[in-house]
């Protein structure tokens, strides 16, 4: 009788999954930008300027628009979209608002003033449209400054105290407990929101 081979199965290496990645879900951002019109141009003219920098995008645009108006708009636009531009051109009589949702950062040649806000909740996001509304948004005071510096130095504290006496840890802990008692406290003079002057990407 002849012995005829049979196909030989080769058992395949499962390929390895690679691990997901976890997107970080990106913190809700509103970028107020101020520009003022130059007394020798029309705040018609000066709007075209602007939305050629918006040009590919979508944008609303609003004149002289009552605060619940564009408190309306801006919830609308920061429900769908994790970052907003809130531009006002302003010639001192009349006010145009650009609200602009953007992946991106968009630059802008020339502006008086830019303030980024991270609204923690509704009410501060009221409070940031009332502020840009009654001309309330001013670059940070000195108080603010300081209590910034001072919350990040007691955390530096803080930290290196747990580090350094790590194993004897009870001796330290009421001073720990009054380093955080301190954190808590400044942030609670803090508004519910962040804002700085610079946009990081």
């Amino acid at each position: 009788m002849t012995f005829v081979p049979g196909s030989i199965i080769i058992p395949r290496k499962h390929a390895k999954e690679k691990p997901r990645k976890i997107e970080r879900k990106k913190e809700k951002r509103l970028v107020y930008v101020l520009i003022k019109v130059k007394e020798n141009q029309f705040i018609s003219e000066k709007a075209k300027e602007v939305e050629a920098v918006f040009r590919g995008r979508t944008f609303s645009r609003l004149t002289n628009v009552d605060e619940f108006s564009l408190l309306s708009h801006i919830k609308n636009m920061l429900s769908k979209h994790w970052r907003i531009y809130v531009v006002e051109l302003d010639d001192g009589t009349s006010r145009w608002f650009y609200i602009v949702p953007s992946e991106e950062r968009i630059r802008f040649e020339r502006k008086d003033k830019l303030i980024v806000f991270l609204p923690k909740n509704e009410d501060a996001l009221e409070e940031i449209v009332q502020r840009i509304v009654n001309k309330g948004v001013k670059q940070k005071s000195r108080v603010q400054k300081i209590l910034e510096v001072f919350q990040g130095v007691l955390g530096i504290a803080g930290g290196f105290l747990v580090y350094r006496y790590r194993e004897d840890i009870l001796r330290i802990s009421n001073v720990i407990t009054m380093i955080f008692a301190l954190i808590l406290l400044i942030q609670g003079l803090k508004k519910g929101y962040k804002e700085r002057e610079y946009e990081i990407d």
